[in-house]
């Protein structure tokens, strides 16, 4: 099995760095967006470490769905919603104008995303459903991708290699790639625009995604937990496009009584 920590840890350090770029070029504080980034990933990082068995945070990573892998025993979705809660928590504390860090943020955000999914392609974690289309791929013995499908009893136990299943992880990637070019290149006019718009980007994307994936038992429902929460990303990002549209245009329309 390869060894995705590298890239685990390249597509951290690319939102980090990409992120202090963006905020830069935006007339915002570098220093403060490295920092934050710093603190965030570091939270992110401490809290599967402090979850035991049975207790509150544990139950909070089962909703989380944050993948403990023997490589590194972090999830890529607790990571970046851990450093974006911590980040948006200290904005506010600060008095810092949190939209506008957040909008600097998020398409480095999505590459390092994309790169970290590229690890769980590499890990054999987060895999697709049994398929037979041209572009399935198979893991190897002591990923999770076999480990689950010779439980199942899918395969035999001298098999050595999974069953071929959609490449869930690289559509992953590029929803992520795709994410990063959309909220790379556009500009909207008001802040916290962009931010409704990678989150409501990541919630549709990932919402499709998830009828793929088969890395956990669905428990016969009709939505899994993490679709539950990519809706509720959806409606987050149409509400916060509403009232930040809302406040911009208040604050040009005051702006002109000034004059």
């Amino acid at each position: 099995m390869n060894d995705p920590r590298l890239l685990w840890g390249a597509g951290v350090a690319i939102a980090a760095g990409f992120s202090g770029w963006r905020a830069r070029q935006e007339g915002l504080n570098a220093g403060v967006m490295l920092a934050l980034s710093v603190a965030g990933i570091a939270a992110a990082h401490w809290l599967p470490d402090v979850a035991g068995q049975g207790s509150t945070l544990s139950a909070a990573r089962m909703l989380f769905r944050a993948n403990v892998t023997e490589a590194n025993g972090r999830g890529v979705f607790m990571a970046y919603m851990g450093a974006s809660f911590v980040g948006m928590v200290t904005l506010r504390f600060f008095r810092l104008p949190a939209l506008k860090y957040a909008d600097a943020s998020v398409a480095g955000i999505a590459a390092g995303y994309c790169l970290a999914r590229v690890g769980c392609f590499m890990n054999g974690c987060d895999f697709g459903i049994p398929c037979d289309q041209v572009w399935a791929t198979t893991f190897a013995e002591g990923t999770q991708a076999y480990d689950a499908h010779w439980c199942r009893g899918w395969i035999e136990v001298d098999a050595s290699e999974s069953l071929s299943v959609h490449p869930t992880q690289l559509y992953h990637a590029l929803a992520g790639a795709g994410g990063f070019v959309l909220l790379s290149t556009l500009r909207l006019p008001w802040a916290g625009g962009r931010l409704a718009l990678g989150l409501g980007y990541y919630g549709l994307t990932r919402f499709v995604i998830e009828f793929f994936r088969d890395d956990y038992w669905k428990n016969g429902s009709m939505l899994d937990i993490a679709q539950w929460w990519c809706v509720a990303f959806v409606v987050t990002a149409l509400g916060l496009r509403f009232l930040c549209r809302v406040s911009h245009i208040q604050t040009k329309e005051a702006n002109s009584v000034a004059l």
